[in-house]
């Protein structure tokens, strides 16, 4: 396993990927799966892959240098996929002004809440600030206004709140460590021991459920909603861990349609019509909870969504209520 910084390199045109990684053996396995089956985040690189490409480590390093090397490495690269445009746009004093205008500036260990616009395409909370037609992160922008250079990863935010502009609370890291910080702020900051036994009683005695049916139920039952993969981990008990807690068995995919219908049930035209005239407006989840308890069958959001589609149980007289 070797940490350090790492280039996925095209030897037709010699352009190349630069980024780091605890273990680049691991990490290069995944960048060449994902360019494999055409899902890699970096559209150019994918656009380019070929056999030629080739992986190749520039520096070994300590992992608390990682950040600092990776952006070394970027900024003195000259024929880049992920260098970033922003590296190289220089903010104004006027933009600064502008940007401190948006911006509700209090004491220092307190939030400052941005004003302005947040980002609609994204509806990911973040304010959005604009310069020379690019569309900047508000808090990015803060961090540039403070340390007079961009941040090469994303910004951290200590406080959790993500319209803080308060260079105070923003810190450079990367994807794992800010993956880690929501972990961490959903458990200390939303979830008690109480929620998660219970959690783990309701999981043992519906195995069969999928993890969307189980943030579903998750959400109604407490009020707090989280994230499906989350819940799932508890359940095995990779957080919140208890030595004492037994994980309880999976039934086999393949015979999840056996073991889901609950007394010999079978779809019904009833169930059908339930399914297309009165439960058509709530999502698929909640269509799939809401027919378990009320027929005590089991459905996959593929059988509903086709249902709804009328590719199953095709009705004539039927008009599409809504396209999922």
């Amino acid at each position: 396993m070797t940490c350090g910084i790492y280039a996925i390199v095209n030897r037709e045109n010699w352009r190349s990927y630069v980024g780091s990684s605890v273990d680049i053996e691991n990490r290069s396995k995944q960048h060449f799966a994902a360019l494999r089956n055409h899902k890699h985040i970096n559209k150019e690189l994918q656009a380019d892959f070929n056999e030629s490409f080739m992986l190749e480590i520039l520096q070994e390093c300590p992992e608390s240098v990682l950040l600092q090397q990776e952006k070394y490495w970027i900024i003195q690269g000259y024929n880049l996929y992920n260098k970033s445009k922003f590296l190289e746009l220089e903010l104004t004093e006027k933009d600064e002004i502008r940007f401190k205008n948006l911006v509700d500036v209090k004491s220092d260990n307190e939030c400052w809440l941005w004003n302005g616009a947040t980002r609609l395409k994204n509806r990911d909370g973040y304010g959005k600030f604009v310069v020379k037609g690019q569309h900047l992160t508000a808090h990015k922008c803060a961090y540039y206004f403070h340390h007079k250079e961009w941040p090469l990863g994303i910004i951290r935010h200590k406080c959790h709140n993500k319209l803080c502009c308060n260079p105070n609370h923003l810190i450079d890291g990367s994807f794992a460590q800010n993956k880690q910080d929501d972990m961490l702020e959903s458990r200390l900051g939303k979830l008690n021991w109480e929620q998660v036994n219970e959690l783990r009683e309701y999981f043992k005695s519906n195995p069969e459920i999928c993890q969307h049916e189980l943030a579903y139920w998750f959400e109604v039952k407490f009020g707090i909603k989280c994230t499906p993969n989350y819940l799932i981990n508890i359940c095995k008990n990779k957080t919140w861990k208890d030595k004492d807690y037994v994980i309880p068995t999976r039934p086999n995919q393949k015979n999840k349609k056996l073991i889901g219908n609950k007394n010999g049930a079978k779809i019904t035209w009833d169930i059908v019509n339930d399914i297309r005239y009165n439960l058509s407006d709530k999502s698929l989840a909640e269509i799939s909870f809401d027919i378990e308890n009320s027929y005590s069958l089991k459905l996959s959001k593929q059988q509903i969504s086709r249902i709804i589609r009328n590719e199953r149980w095709y009705d004539e007289s039927y008009n599409q209520l809504a396209i999922r």
